[in-house]
């Protein structure tokens, strides 16, 4: 069986290392326009000609979860 739970992190500011745990959080990738419209198309496509099956794996993919 797989666990399909959701964990929310949560933080207070009177916690011990606060700031370096919310950077960590907040550090993302950085797309530029034309890097997003590429990745989206490529994602949209495979949905287009694989349907749910696509949809499953970009959940499990950006989400991490399972159907």
């Amino acid at each position: 069986m797989v666990d399909n739970s959701l964990t929310i992190k949560r933080l207070s500011t009177a916690d011990v290392g606060f700031e370096k745990k919310l950077a960590s959080l907040l550090q993302r990738e950085i797309l530029t326009t034309n890097e997003v419209t590429s990745v989206v198309s490529k994602i949209l496509g495979a949905v287009r000609h694989r349907g749910d099956q696509a949809v499953i794996e970009y959940t499990k993919k950006f989400d991490g979860f399972c159907a």
